[in-house]
């Protein structure tokens, strides 16, 4: 496929292609747009993954890492641009590599001496390492059927974020990019920043051009972005992501809307280009400051847009006490039998450069439990599937937690999970803690009448523990668990009408 760019060595970048995508890319489903529509088939986007940085980490072996994935039925990672890096020194973070054996920058070294990796960068030249390691990064993916969703920017968390950031003006040789404050990068107050900004998707869009799996989310947390002096208001972060999404949108305007790439952006934000935004991240179970993704289920589920839990705690954070394999299924089955449109585990510690395949019993356990509940998603209807909120006639006893979604009158799902709300803080309630126990309880659930088989799930292999029939004549109805350790699931298929 032929492919031309023509490139201006200044902030304004003009980019022009000869062809389109070769295939449509991932889009939220038009029957039903809480699941995808990928390789002409509905599917809901599970993962396991790395910490963000298979594009920009020359050391670690992204092809072995999409290989795991695929092995264990996944289909998703979350990939960073390049435009923002961890610091050096934080040796078990996979977005913190080193310049110059590791870093992988989208924009080109010089040899002018300086900045903070001690050479400075070119703002008018793109690295080529960069955009070829890009495109086979996207091929491996999309060789194993796993969806990119590629981050654009991030929030610059810190003054050290801000300090070796290449859109510094200490870090490149233009002496551009000036800021009072880190949390003004995402915003408009800097027309010169913006400007490269900009620059960087215009580039980025061409290169994803031809690729149907992937998708652009505008940035990473940007409610970080909140202090500065002024304050940077909410309004302020909705005009710059409306700005970054009509520069998606002009890169793609000679596209029709089919071969558009999906756009997601990190929390909810009114802004104009509101009907271009296909996907809601969401990030740990409850947060302070901004939406958790069980209360996004409930606070985003009528706008239309998928929901997908984008980031989860991991083992040795210290925002909890703990975090195991069982307080990451728990939340996943939770979330996906709400209404979730993908679900997307942050095991931080588990991949390094030197076993991309994460092969420890820990990020092995995890894969093989999210790939269960991918395959039983699978087996299911996704397209006419609902949350369903009235299936529950009264809510479960004290310590736990349950949703489900219904295809009403003919088949519903439930998930049921015994744990605490996790958390050092008591403000912040990042990820569930599962009680384990002995566990039955009585269900009341409010059905129509009809004649109905229960399956009985072991959330843990998908497994079906045991199958009941049901003759009911409409209306409340007690049905009683098994008993369980930590969490079960629970099908009801009519089989016959009244």
């Amino acid at each position: 496929m032929k492919r031309t760019f023509v490139l201006l060595a200044s902030t304004c970048l003009q980019i022009t292609l000869a062809a389109g995508p070769a295939a449509s890319p991932i889009q939220p489903h038009p029957e039903s747009p809480h699941r995808f529509l990928f390789r002409e088939k509905p599917t809901v986007l599970l993962s396991v993954g790395e910490h963000y940085a298979s594009l920009i980490n020359r050391d670690f072996d992204f092809r072995l890492y999409h290989e795991s994935l695929a092995e264990a039925g996944l289909n998703q990672t979350r990939v960073f641009s390049g435009s923002f890096r961890g610091p050096l020194g934080q040796a078990e973070d996979l977005i913190s590599p080193r310049w110059p054996e590791n870093f992988v920058p989208p924009w080109a070294w010089t040899d002018e001496p300086g900045g903070y990796d001690g050479r400075k960068f070119d703002l008018d030249r793109w690295n080529p390492e960069y955009f070829a390691r890009l495109e086979e990064v996207l091929r491996s993916a999309s060789a194993h059927g796993v969806v990119v969703e590629l981050v654009l920017f991030c929030t610059l968390y810190d003054e050290r974020c801000w300090h070796l950031n290449p859109l510094n003006a200490a870090n490149n040789m233009q002496c551009e990019g000036v800021l009072d404050s880190p949390a003004e990068f995402l915003t408009l107050r800097h027309p010169s920043i913006v400007a490269r900004q900009k620059d960087l998707v215009r580039r980025l869009v061409a290169a994803c051009r031809e690729f149907d799996n992937v998708y652009f989310e505008v940035a990473n947390e940007p409610y970080w972005s909140r202090k500065g002096e002024p304050a940077v208001t909410i309004e302020e972060r909705a005009a710059w992501h409306a700005e970054i999404i009509r520069t998606i949108r002009a890169a793609e305007s000679d596209l029709s809307p089919s071969q558009r790439h999906m756009i997601a952006i990190n929390e909810w934000f009114e802004v104009p280009e509101k009907a271009e935004v296909g996907v809601i991240n969401l990030h740990y179970v409850g947060e302070g400051g901004f939406t958790g993704a069980m209360t996004g289920l409930d606070k985003f589920s009528g706008l239309g847009k998928a929901l997908v839990f984008d980031e989860t705690e991991f083992e040795r954070s210290n925002r909890v006490r703990r975090y195991c394999v069982g307080d990451a299924r728990v939340e996943a089955w939770e979330f996906m039998l709400g209404g979730g449109s993908g679900y997307s585990n942050l095991a931080l510690p588990h991949y390094t450069a030197q076993d991309e395949r994460g092969s420890a019993p820990v990020p092995v356990e995890l894969r093989r439990q999210i790939g269960a509940l991918k395959r039983f998603l699978d087996g299911l209807d996704l397209v006419a599937l609902r949350r369903d909120g009235s299936l529950l006639a009264e809510p479960p006893p004290a310590g736990a937690f349950a949703r489900a979604m219904s295809v009403p009158g003919r088949f519903y799902v439930l998930y049921l999970h015994q744990s605490d709300p996790g958390g050092v803080d008591a403000r912040r309630k990042p990820s569930y803690e599962v009680r384990t126990g002995d566990y039955q309880t009585d269900l009341v659930l409010d059905l129509p009448a009809g004649t109905y088989e229960l399956a009985w799930i072991e959330p843990v292999d998908a497994s079906v523990r045991s199958t009941v029939p049901l003759t009911h004549a409409g209306g409340r109805c007690v049905v009683p668990t098994p008993n369980y350790t930590d969490d079960i699931a629970l099908t009801i298929r009519r089989v016959a009408a009244p």
